[in-house]
């Protein structure tokens, strides 16, 4: 039943239709207003914050009782410099630790890779409290073609990218690993590194 104080205004029409329709401290919880609940023409004013009890129920017969547009619970981000000749993602070149709320963390890397071989490959992956995040493996990453003629950025290639986690992580704390390997060809890798040029991963629970 929703109840109205005296000195709301509502235009009701004969088919039932509310138009114009202002709310002065009104909890209107949703089992309130299952039943006969009115059609609404124009935007309600709400005087008061309304109180949505039951949630907020939507056509596919889902319900919200959370607030969708809440705060992120965490997000970091770092430049960093890192260089290696590991052939698997073994060591880390970064690492970012955030406390989730059980939501989707997105997750983002930009910078300049290079290679002390020319044409070798120089690889990019990322790991999840140390698992490796599908489709990449040990052996597999985000990577290019390097045409560098010496160990660092000089002449090294851009490598971005932005993802996010196939799986939603539980509600903890959860470690994501950036880290770097070359291709078996005996190269070093390195990330970074130069007065010019950072490199910059950065992860963040979205919804």
């Amino acid at each position: 039943m929703l109840a109205l104080p005296a000195f709301s205004q509502v235009n009701k029409s004969s088919s039932g239709t509310v138009s114009n329709l202002q709310l002065d401290a009104i909890d209107l919880a949703v089992t309130a207003l299952q039943s006969g609940r009115p059609t609404l023409t124009s935007t309600p004013t709400f005087k008061n914050t309304p109180n949505f009890n039951g949630g907020i129920a939507f056509g596919d017969s889902s319900v919200q009782t959370t607030a969708y547009f809440s705060q992120i619970s965490s997000s970091t981000q770092k430049d960093f410099a890192f260089s290696s000749a590991q052939s698997s993602f073994s060591v880390c070149g970064a690492t970012l630790t955030v406390t989730t709320k059980g939501n989707p963390v997105a997750i983002w890397f930009s910078g300049q890779v290079g290679s002390s071989v020319n044409a070798k490959n120089c690889l990019v992956s990322v790991l999840q409290d140390g698992a490796y995040i599908a489709p990449w493996t040990s052996q597999k990453g985000m990577g290019t073609s390097m045409q560098s003629t010496s160990t660092g950025v000089g002449n090294a290639s851009t490598v971005s990218f932005y993802l996010k986690t196939p799986t939603a992580p539980s509600a903890a704390s959860h470690s994501f690993c950036l880290s770097v390997a070359q291709d078996g060809g005996g190269q070093t890798c390195s990330v970074g590194g130069s007065s010019t040029s950072v490199a910059q991963f950065g992860v963040a629970e979205i919804h």
